[in-house]
């Protein structure tokens, strides 16, 4: 895996704390545990959705009209 991502096994805890992952001591053995992912794609309690500002790539997107 320290292959993979490119840096030294003693940098792997690192750079998988950085991604967000937990660190799990159990019986001399660390694992980690990636944090639960958001399911669905309900929107949180009171947010409202936001026009796409002038300009931006997404609101040129929305004015084409296709076939």
């Amino acid at each position: 895996m320290a292959a993979i991502a490119g840096v030294a096994p003693g940098e792997l805890r690192g750079v998988l704390l950085a991604l967000g992952y937990r660190a799990v001591i159990e019986e001399d053995n660390e694992f980690f545990i990636a944090k639960p992912r958001r399911r669905g794609t309900q929107p949180r309690a009171g947010a409202r959705a936001r026009p796409p500002r002038e300009g931006h790539p997404f609101a040129k997107l929305k004015e084409l009209k296709f076939a």
